[in-house]
């Protein structure tokens, strides 16, 4: 036993620093105005295909009225980007979204595994050059009052972002009453991928099972409800730009169809909670049908 867990730690260690990307400001940290009762969030993943399925979803994001755009990676389908010049930016991100960015709806990115197989740092200059775009650094997070906004890197740097989370609950656990993360790989899932390799798994489990209130990621090309896992309420969206099958029954609730995730955040006597709900897109007419929704209370940071 105690040889496999060493395994495990060398080989996080080992991936971490491999991958680990140029980041000069990890972790950065941002405090803002409270949001506003009924503040709409939206959430897209494995948006990057170049599709008309894509474009769909681009298209129904224009008429949902979004605050912000919280993207869970896989932006640039299949090698990501090289810089900020590479052609790949604009024909599979800019030519979708600058519609919305000109309604002043700003995005906030995480990077996916195929962002790392060419420079995922070339988002933070990309992040520096427009505005409605933010990357402050592979990880980071935003307060918004008594919502915490957390996004992380599942790809790389494991180990520094154990000790960024360690001192975020720190200084944050009695400020971040609702605490959302975001990230690409999800722990748990009924897709192709299925739950996440032994790498991944020790990572999310140290980072947000049991601590967050809700964890959103993207990956696997459905969208699905998981329920809760020691208080960690896990949701995946990845299907902006194409969808995948479903493997397994899933415990809750999930499809295999375009679409989106959103979500609305709220108070009751002074409790924050969020209502989240999941959208279809047809891949003909481009309509959007609500197929499925829920509600996260908010206990903050617990362990």
């Amino acid at each position: 036993m105690k040889h496999f867990i060493f395994l495990i730690i060398s080989s996080i260690f080992i991936v971490s620093c491999i991958q680990k990307p140029k980041d000069p400001t990890p972790g950065v940290i941002t405090e803002h105005k409270a949001l506003p009762e009924g503040t709409k969030i939206c959430v897209i993943g494995d948006s990057g295909k170049k599709t008309d399925g894509q474009r769909k979803v681009a298209e129904a994001l224009q008429t949902e009225n979004c605050d912000q755009i919280r993207h869970t990676g896989d932006v640039i389908y299949n090698d990501g980007i090289s810089s900020p010049e590479d052609p790949e930016f604009k024909a599979r991100f800019l030519d979708y979204y600058t519609p919305l960015m000109d309604a002043k709806v700003p995005f906030y990115m995480s990077m996916g595994n195929h962002d790392y197989h060419q420079n995922p740092s070339a988002w933070l200059e990309i992040a520096n050059q427009y505005k409605y775009i933010n990357f402050p650094s592979m990880y980071y997070m935003q307060r918004y009052g008594d919502f915490c906004f957390i996004t992380l890197d599942t790809n790389s740097a494991y180990f520094d972002q154990f000790s960024w989370r360690k001192k975020i609950k720190e200084k944050y656990s009695d400020k971040c009453k609702m605490t959302i993360a975001f990230g690409h790989h999800p722990r748990y899932s009924s897709g192709k991928h299925g739950d996440a390799n032994v790498i991944v798994a020790k990572y999310l489990e140290k980072m947000v099972e049991g601590s967050v209130d809700a964890y959103i990621a993207g990956h696997e090309h459905n969208q699905e409800d998981y329920g809760k896992v020691d208080g960690t309420h896990y949701l995946v969206t990845g299907t902006a730009g194409e969808y995948r099958f479903i493997n397994d029954e899933p415990p809750v609730w999930a499809q295999a169809r375009l679409g989106y995730m959103v979500f609305t955040v709220h108070h009751k006597n002074n409790s924050p909670y969020i209502k989240y709900y999941f959208f279809s897109v047809d891949e003909d007419s481009g309509k959007k049908v609500l197929e499925h929704y829920g509600v996260v209370r908010g206990h903050g940071f617990r362990k």
